[in-house]
């Protein structure tokens, strides 16, 4: 619990699917550190930075013992030259989710 999964600063280098426990999106703000959303079991987080290819302005933090997969771009790159079609399964499933993480770009927030 508190451990940073993802950090603010970083470049979206990875993607993490979230298999059990609980985290939260944290960013800094005037008022200090501010919570803009959850992630549970099933979720994924870090695609938005991962492929725009740009550093996160917010860190996901875990609230409690979390088990994850985390998809580092190497593996992302040889697992799309080995199959040609995992680019475009993991694009159509980052779609399903769009609407919270427009929402996050809206409020001027990469993961």
């Amino acid at each position: 619990p508190g451990g940073i999964i993802l950090p603010e600063g970083e470049l979206g280098n990875s993607i993490v699917f979230l298999f059990s426990g609980q985290a939260q999106i944290v960013h800094s703000s005037v008022e200090g550190q501010e919570e803009s959303g959850r992630f549970g079991p099933g979720d994924y987080f870090g695609e938005l930075s991962f492929f725009l290819q740009e550093r996160r302005n917010c860190s996901v933090v875990a609230i409690d013992y979390v088990q994850a997969f985390v998809l580092s771009r190497s593996a992302y790159q040889e697992i799309c030259r080995l199959d040609e079609t995992f680019d475009k399964v993991l694009n159509s499933i980052a779609a399903e989710h769009a609407g919270f993480k427009q929402q996050l770009l809206v409020n001027g927030l990469v993961i």
